[in-house]
């Protein structure tokens, strides 16, 4: 069975064409229309993937989206007309995968919407990396198969591209990678502002308590440190 889809638009149209589609595509859709309606769909079906509108009544879509990540990790892709930097940026500091600026093809959801859903999804019993697990320091590590993150024996709840980006720092310490490459690190249909690196960054930072082997080069890009 297809993953579990919430689309959360206040605009009919358009939330009647993405039910259709992706009900068509096979996936199961939830629909809401306003941010509090969303919130307990969300409690009542937790949903694998979460299409969120950023302008919505009673409970905005960045309320929302501080809401869920209180409890969850559940990948969200922002619907939002053309934003600003600063918004776009506060969307991802708060905790969104992925934007998806309106008006937008509905074939460039599914893609969006399939990109998530891959990374997210283990990979096969014949994959080398199955069962892998990356070492860092002070007790950090990372089980590729299970997507978990581990710190001194404690489980960190890391967002699907908060996780993409700490992987790919970790399966080659020392080296620095520049912002573009850990952004193509995510998805290869991805056309995000380079600066959401910063924020995923310092969300990771935060996370991991400020961990001292994530380090700044400055003028060039990040690097872990073993």
């Amino acid at each position: 069975m297809k993953p579990h889809i919430l689309v959360v638009e206040d605009q009919s149209d358009i939330l009647k064409t993405l039910q259709g589609f992706l009900s068509r595509e096979g996936y199961r859709v939830s629909v809401a229309a306003d941010g509090l309606s969303a919130l307990e769909l969300f409690h009542q079906s937790r949903p694998d993937l979460i299409l969120l509108d950023q302008m919505l009544p009673q409970l905005s879509g960045l309320e929302l989206l501080r809401h869920i990540r209180a409890v969850s990790q559940t990948p969200v892709l922002f619907l939002t007309a053309k934003a600003s930097e600063a918004e776009l940026l506060e969307g991802f500091r708060a905790g969104a995968d992925d934007y998806i600026t309106k008006p937008f093809r509905i074939h460039e959801v599914l893609a969006r919407v399939e990109a998530v859903l891959k990374r997210i999804t283990p990979e096969s019993s014949t994959s080398p990396s199955l069962g892998a697990t990356l070492e860092g320091t002070l007790g950090l590590r990372v089980l590729l198969e299970r997507r978990e993150v581990w710190l001194n024996q404690e489980t960190l709840e890391l967002t699907v591209s908060e996780f993409e980006v700490l992987v790919k720092l970790l399966q080659v310490p020392g080296r620095v990678f520049t912002r573009l490459e850990l952004l193509q690190a995510l998805s290869n249909e991805r056309d995000t502002l380079e600066r959401t690196i910063d924020t995923h960054i310092k969300n990771l930072r935060r996370k991991l308590g400020y961990h001292p082997a994530l380090e700044t080069v400055f003028g060039v890009g990040y690097r872990y440190v073993l």
